[in-house]
């Protein structure tokens, strides 16, 4: 495989990109000042049978022993 060369360029909405290029990439990051909340993480969580099931059994035991319920929402 021959090297080629890497280009990157800024998103414009003056530039018809969709035209030019067949693919992009987006660069995503995070910092200690970043707050993504984990609401969606048992959605995502419930796709996969074993992390759906230690998932419940420990939201389940959490509540059992503890009589709490845990908030997805309130957690980053």
């Amino acid at each position: 495989m021959e090297p080629c060369p890497t280009l990157v360029h800024r998103y414009s909405p003056k530039v018809p990109f969709s035209q030019i290029f067949r693919t992009g990439v987006s660069l995503h990051s995070h910092t200690m000042y970043s707050r993504e909340y984990l609401g969606r993480l048992p959605g995502y969580i419930a796709k996969f049978p074993i992390g759906s099931y230690v998932l419940e059994r420990e939201i389940g035991r959490l509540h059992l022993y503890e009589g709490r319920s845990f908030n997805f929402n309130k957690y980053f």
